[in-house]
């Protein structure tokens, strides 16, 4: 008996590629794999016992019946791993953090002004109206976004 010779190991394999892909290589992001991926273990374990035909209808059709009932009883399950499992994004601290400048225009909760630095037109936002010639500091960065402070002495 060789590797691979049997259609219950190939089965087995290629159910646990395809889980395997979806839960390593995309970060559990899609069921499909998985779930396609059980149903194939699932139908390789039925081929193992005899209990279904080696016949490539039988095969799929055990292959699509299995990936049904998998998918309406994890489906619930899965899905909340998956929610549970995103933590909260952490706040990444940059080497623009904490930078400082003179403003060269006012900058308010409703005053958001472009500044340009490092090739970027960033806007600048802040909590407090913050005059031009103020001396602020860069204390939180988003996507093409820079909240700045005054610098209090």
């Amino acid at each position: 008996m060789t590797l691979f010779s049997e259609t219950y190991q190939v089965l087995l394999a290629a159910g646990l590629i395809l889980a395997a892909i979806d839960i390593l290589a995309m970060g559990f992001a899609t069921f499909f794999l998985t779930i396609l991926g059980l149903a194939t273990i699932l139908t390789g374990t039925l081929v193992f016992f005899g209990l279904i035909g080696e016949g490539m209808l039988a095969i799929s059709l055990s292959i699509a019946l299995f990936s049904i009932v998998c998918t309406l009883l994890l489906y619930k399950p899965l899905k909340l791993l998956q929610s549970n499992s995103s933590a909260a994004p952490a706040t990444v601290h940059s080497d623009l953090t904490d930078m400082t400048f003179i403003l060269e225009d006012d900058v308010g909760p409703n005053l958001v002004v472009n500044y340009h630095y490092s090739g970027i037109d960033w806007k600048l936002k802040a909590n407090e109206h913050i005059g031009s010639g103020t001396l602020v500091a860069v204390y939180k960065l988003e996507v093409g976004e820079m909240f700045v402070q005054p610098i209090t002495d």
